[in-house]
């Protein structure tokens, strides 16, 4: 099971055919997202995408006929979280999705959306809903503008709670004819009604786009080594970096954002593996990075590299043969969580302390197997010769530390 989170996409079309395309495309660019969508239309062509057709009763009532259609059609999945959007409206960046339903469900709002023009009326071009907190679908009923309506809903039943989103408008506020009417550009949303412009914004956001990747970074006793770690991972321009490090030594005054107690050398590095899991899943991120804190990942040129050789490959999980050939290595591994988790069967076995025979790399080589996870393994990385540092891919695991830094220092010199 991916940790990603699942959402369902209404998407609403009258006469804007050509965006819808562009619009599937960026729904499959999405990582930290599962989309689930359908394309209401009541326009006049036929649509080369999933949609449902029906009757065109206008350009209010219309809008609200589609969207109850959306909704009748993806209910049935289970899928609580859902997105409303006309076919001109681009969500390019799905980390901001995660956000804002994070903060409606912080909130317990079954709305997300902005005051449109003035407080009482609220968008519609874009809204986010969450039926665990109130089903406002079923309460859909035109009274003069779809706006007026959303609006009146609240104010018709004050139990229910809306979230505005702060980065749209001002003060939450979205002119008609303003700015944010048609883009904003601190949620990577565009929505505007010249095609041209949102292939533009569309193409300059996936240019500068970095990947993003969860880094677990286990510590028992090497404290000294976070220093260069962190330098390391600061330096990263091709990767957008979310790290926790997870502590199980003495020193209490570590910096960390995970300390547990140490249960020993290999239940201690799988302890705090999950540790480090369980901080930083809610993300949503797929792509993570397991690795010792003295093991320095310099090139994340490499990185990025491996990641898209596992999307290639669908493949959950990414190392090498440790030792004997039934073992995959723990030094230093990654996980594409949409071909398979293989934490959450770790965490399993650690939780009922069932399939814990031998060490870690025999562990996770039959968490690899129970999850029917497909392996790729790194060429570049052979342990007889790169135990301690592999210059091919710009990784450096000495035990001393000035190896290490020695390492990077010779590397800066090229």
């Amino acid at each position: 099971m991916s940790n990603q989170m699942e959402v369902n996409f209404i998407v609403t079309c009258f006469s804007r055919d050509k965006y819808v395309s562009d619009l599937v495309n960026i729904f499959k660019s999405y990582t930290r997202i599962k989309p689930n969508f359908i394309i209401g239309y009541n326009g006049r062509s036929t649509l080369d995408a999933p949609h449902i057709k029906i009757d065109n009763r206008g350009y209010q009532q219309g809008d609200i006929d589609l969207t109850l259609a959306g909704f009748n059609t993806l209910k049935t999945n289970g899928c609580t979280r859902f997105i409303k959007i006309g076919a001109d409206c681009w969500l390019l960046d799905d980390s901001k999705i995660v956000e804002i339903f994070n903060k409606m469900e912080e909130q317990q709002a079954c709305y997300g959306g902005n005051w449109w023009v003035k407080q009482g009326y609220l968008s519609s071009d874009i809204f986010f809903v969450d039926t665990r907190f109130g089903n406002i679908f079923d309460l859909l009923k035109l009274n003069v503008s779809y706006e007026n309506t959303l609006g009146r809903i609240f104010d018709s039943n004050i139990h229910l709670k809306k979230y505005i989103i702060p980065e749209r408008g001002v003060n939450g506020i979205v002119d008609d004819r303003g700015p944010f009417r048609w883009r904003c550009a601190e949620l990577n949303w565009t929505m505007s009604h010249n095609y041209e412009d949102n292939l533009r914004i569309m193409h300059e956001f996936f240019k500068t786009r970095a990947s993003e990747v969860n880094i677990i970074i286990t510590c028992f006793n090497r404290e000294a080594y976070l220093p260069g770690m962190i330098k390391a991972i600061n330096s990263y321009s091709r990767i957008k970096p979310n790290y926790a490090v997870a502590y199980d030594g003495t020193d209490f005054k570590f910096p960390c954002q995970v300390r547990i107690d140490n249960p020993g050398h290999q239940r201690g590095d799988m302890a705090l593996t999950i540790a480090g899991y369980n901080y930083l899943k809610a993300n949503c991120v797929p792509r993570w990075i397991k690795v010792g804190i003295d093991s320095w990942l310099t090139d994340d040129n490499k990185l990025f590299e491996l990641f898209e050789r596992m999307e290639r490959e669908q493949a959950g999980y990414a190392g090498i043969h440790w030792c004997g050939g039934g073992e995959l290595s723990t030094d230093i591994f990654f996980v594409d969580t949409r071909y398979g988790d293989v934490f959450e069967e770790l965490e399993h076995r650690l939780t009922t302390k069932t399939g814990l025979n031998g060490n870690f790399e025999r562990i996770m080589s039959d968490c690899v197997k129970a999850k029917n996870v497909k392996p790729y393994i790194i060429p570049e990385r052979k342990i007889k010769d790169h135990r301690w540092k592999c210059d091919e891919l710009g990784w450096t695991m000495s035990h001393t530390l000035k190896d290490n830094e020695q390492f990077v220092e010779s590397r800066k010199a090229r």
